[in-house]
């Protein structure tokens, strides 16, 4: 059996939606009844009060790229061992290399897959503008970062509304820099660090129009990430789910990660253009780590 749930992304995002359908379950199989009262310092829904709506001088329209090329979308599994393994790796080299400001970064496994998707995607850039006899001087992977647990005080995880900033991680390259992992993870864990600081709403609008300027030019990579939300534990009294998926979004250069039913690997849900999404699944890295639309019970 399977269950499909549609929200609008202008109500929730990924932390409301999924924790919605928890609390959703919970009353379905009565854990959660009338008396209780969820909104008793436990949720915030109207989030106006701490992201007050503003009046610009201008009206902004903001557009995602247009293009008559086919588009594609592939599923992406990335093994849980060998994740595991390549993020001890990375671990060690980071430690190995470090400086005053290096001594404490440590890879998670959303940092080493968004590096190896990132590294693959600025490969790809690469050679569509080579073709066009163009260079790429630099290329910026722009990721989602939920906001609840770093506000003061922190909000709770059931809070709706999009409660989230953009984060941008930019590499610098000449003609034929290598690409390495490690260096693109350190990479993305210094902009997330620093994306902590929440901009105001007219540097965050000058921030997202950087974001699709650059998407239109093939110099970013919009990537989100629901690792770590509690899809897997939404249940309806039939029991929790074993497998999760998001549906599909036509938009090109995009990917979206989420956690395996074991806590273990990731799946990545990659948008291109089909010619591109050929060169990607060619890159060495995206070989050795991921599997392409494996059976959803490839784990059991």
């Amino acid at each position: 059996m399977a269950i499909g749930v549609c929200f609008s992304h202008g109500v929730a995002d990924g932390s409301a939606i999924f924790n919605f359908m928890k609390t959703w379950g919970e009353i379905a199989r009565g854990v959660i009844n009338d008396n209780d009262n969820m909104c008793n310092n436990n949720i915030v829904l109207n989030c106006t009060s701490l992201f007050p709506p503003v009046k610009f001088p201008q009206q902004y329209q903001i557009r995602s790229p247009q293009s008559s090329r086919k588009i594609v979308f592939k599923r992406l599994l990335f093994d849980g061992k060998k994740i595991a393994t390549l993020k001890e790796k990375v671990n060690r080299e980071l430690m190995a290399n470090n400086n005053s400001d290096d001594d404490v970064l440590q890879a998670t496994r959303f940092g080493v897959v968004s590096a190896l998707i990132w590294g693959a995607s600025i490969a790809v850039a690469r050679e569509r503008k080579r073709a066009i006899d163009n260079m790429l001087y630099s290329h910026s992977m722009y990721y989602t970062m939920n906001l609840r647990n770093k506000m003061n005080p922190p909000m709770f995880p059931r809070c709706m509304g999009n409660i989230f900033r953009l984060v941008r991680a930019e590499w610098s390259l000449a003609e034929d820099d290598a690409i390495e992992v490690t260096n693109l993870v350190r990479t993305v864990i210094k902009a997330k660090r620093m994306g902590r600081d929440v901009m105001n709403n007219d540097e965050y609008l000058d921030f997202i129009k950087d974001l699709y300027e650059a998407w239109e030019d093939s110099r970013s990579f919009p990537l989100t990430s629901v690792v770590g939300l509690p899809y897997y534990e939404v249940d309806f009294g039939w029991g929790k789910p074993v497998w999760f998926s998001l549906g599909p979004i036509l938009l090109p250069d995009i990917a979206i990660l989420s956690s395996t039913s074991d806590g273990e690997g990731i799946e990545a849900l990659v948008v291109m253009f089909k010619e591109d999404m050929e060169n990607f699944e060619q890159e060495t890295n995206i070989m050795a780590y991921a599997s392409a639309n494996p059976s959803i019970f490839i784990r059991k």
